[in-house]
Formats: C-alpha cells, structure tokens, sequence
C-alpha cells in the first residue's frame, strides 16, 4: 500500500532529514513545504521514496489561515 505524508517545515532540517530517513521506503512519497521565510533550501537525502518540494512557498504563522494555504499549496 502506498503512503503519502505531507511535511510543514521551517527549520532544524537535521531533524527533517532524520524524518525523512526514517520514512524512506518505496511504498512513500513525501512532500515538503519549506516555509518562504527559509533563505536556502535544505537538501534531503533518498534512496528509495520519492521526495518533491513544493514549488508555492508560502509565509507561513503558526496558527493562521497561511498555514491552510501551504497545505493547499501540496
């Protein structure tokens, strides 16, 4: 069965890529949205699932409607 898990992030892309190290297998596909206040993008590391990054990066505030709108943006 395949999965897909949607991912907010905004910083401490150790832990992301532990996240996403631990999600890797190829019944996944993981999509990351990286918050527009992020100058540089964080490189992540596959082997076997699929990763996109979302193209639409939006400001997100915790807590507001910006954060329905990147989740919008998957």
């Amino acid at each position: 069965m395949k999965h897909a898990y949607l991912i907010l992030a905004h910083g401490d892309f150790e832990l992301l890529q532990c996240l996403v190290s631990a999600l890797d297998d190829e019944r996944n596909d993981l999509y990351v949205h990286v918050d527009k206040k992020v100058k540089e993008l964080p490189s992540l590391a596959v082997q076997k699932c699929r990763l996109y990054l979302i193209d639409e990066r939006i400001d997100v505030r915790w807590g507001s409607v910006r954060m329905l709108e990147a989740e919008f943006a998957f």
